[in-house]
């Protein structure tokens, strides 16, 4: 009897420690969702959007510790998971990009795709190793000017272009279109309210710096052309000039190719010029 209720008395001791343990190990809701935000790695963007990127994560880490529950954990959460997408990561620029180029590329004759495309599969290393917007603007409209005089058409895709088409741009105008159908139905208080605020605090809106124009450059292009040259070393631009120099001074005559180069004048269509501005 004292053998049974010996082993009982272990058995029970034995449960309430497994149970102790479970409860040490497990995260509240709040716990994780801080870890989440906390995680969200600044070097992934460009070095003049960390900024933002850090003053969005400190808001959200200020309103989930003052959440009350795990439900409010979890609604400050979903918002932060929205709010997350309208920053958009040094890939995702990298990425929307070449996507534009691409579309641009189409237009060319099949033997240019193949050297246009080309031209920014050489470029694909640095585009994934730059760190700044600054940078990111430089090489782009280095590789727009390689594949415009290699292809002889103009291929162009703006920094303030890209920044208006990656996924976090169709984001913020997403949610600016939701905010100002429903600005008025948010009167919840609490933790929806702190996320209301919050989710306020961190709208970006698109300021244009320049508006959209248009301009005119010169390309260098090369040629080929005939002149007729005598025996003496005369040259002419046509036969009958030759042939009327031969009647007067009787000597041979012939058409030689030559190669020479022109300015040629082409249409660059610049898009608007701007940036996010994190209100």
């Amino acid at each position: 009897m004292k053998v049974r209720n010996l082993r009982i008395g272990v058995l029970i001791t034995l449960l309430l420690v497994i149970a102790v343990a479970f409860t040490g190990c497990s995260k509240s809701v709040k716990d994780e969702a801080l870890e989440k935000v906390k995680a969200v790695d600044l070097k992934a963007y460009m070095q003049e959007d960390r900024d933002a990127v850090k003053e969005f994560k400190e808001a959200y880490e200020k309103d989930l510790k003052k959440a009350k529950d795990d439900k409010a954990a979890e609604k400050i959460m979903k918002q932060f998971k929205k709010d997350l997408k309208t920053f958009a990561t040094k890939k995702e620029k990298v990425n929307t990009y070449i996507k534009l180029v691409k579309e641009q590329i189409k237009s060319l004759s099949e033997d240019k795709q193949k050297e246009a495309n080309k031209v920014l599969e050489s470029y694909k290393d640095k585009l994934n190793k730059l760190d700044s917007n600054k940078d990111f603007d430089a090489l782009t409209t280095e590789i727009n000017g390689k594949i415009t005089e290699i292809s002889g058409t103009t291929v162009e895709v703006t920094a303030s272009q890209v920044e208006t088409s990656t996924p976090a741009a169709k984001q913020v105008i997403k949610q600016q279109t939701v905010a100002s159908s429903s600005s008025n139905s948010k009167t919840a208080k609490s933790s929806s309210s702190s996320s209301a605020s919050t989710s306020k605090a961190k709208q970006r809106v698109w300021v244009v710096d320049k508006a959209a124009w248009t301009e005119t450059k010169y390309r260098t292009e090369t040629y080929q052309y005939t002149v007729y040259r005598t025996s003496d070393g005369k040259e002419f631009a046509t036969y009958a000039q030759a042939y009327a120099y031969y009647e007067d001074n009787p000597c041979n005559f012939g058409a030689v190719t030559k190669t020479g180069t022109r300015q040629v004048p082409y249409t660059v269509s610049h898009p608007e010029q701007g940036h996010w501005e994190y209100r």
